[in-house]
């Protein structure tokens, strides 16, 4: 066999396996879930082309000031996803979490999600409808010192759904007058 020929010959196959490589790592990154951070949260994006806050990004603080939006919409893989959940054990042991926005398009807030979470003072939730919980989601959070904000004409259906009894639930929102 000829020298030249073989080194030839190694560099196609080289050059055809680091394509193949190269494909099937393009192809990984178009399916299935991914996940993306946003202003100190992380989001996974799933393939039905919502998303769940899964919490701190690295398990830092995501706001200095201690106050943290969940976002509506998230944009990942040319995609924008809509945020319907909040991961078990999301924001679990955030000792620095004060405040939380819960946008209105969240369905559901998993197991222990803000377990033990003792400095939580205020939950805007943005939801009309109170979101479907879990009853260890605000183990650890005194529910006496936390407020809860809700949409306006929303404070009944808080006062009487599972879990979310527990706040005192004040109306915040805007109003319109003709």
């Amino acid at each position: 066999m000829n020298i030249k020929s073989a080194i030839s010959t190694l560099r196609s196959g080289a050059a055809a396996l680091s394509a193949a490589a190269a494909l099937v790592a393009a192809t990984a990154s178009c399916s299935g879930p991914t996940q993306v951070d946003i202003d100190g949260i992380t989001y996974s994006i799933d393939t039905d082309s919502t998303a769940t806050a899964l919490g701190p990004a690295s398990g830092r603080p995501a706001a200095a000031d201690g106050r943290v939006a969940i976002r509506q919409k998230v944009n990942a893989r040319k995609l924008t996803c809509t945020v319907t959940a909040i991961a078990t054990e999301a924001f679990k042991g955030c000792s620095w979490l004060k405040s939380i926005t819960i946008p209105s398009s969240v369905e559901h807030i998993g197991k222990a999600a803000f377990d033990g979470c003792a400095a939580l003072a205020e939950i805007h939730c943005q939801v009309v409808a109170p979101p479907e919980v879990e009853p260890t989601v605000f183990n650890g959070v005194d529910a006496s010192r936390c407020r809860l904000f809700v949409p306006l004409s929303s404070s009944s259906s808080y006062q009487v759904a599972p879990v979310w009894a527990q706040f005192a639930a004040s109306e915040e929102g805007s109003i319109v007058l003709p």
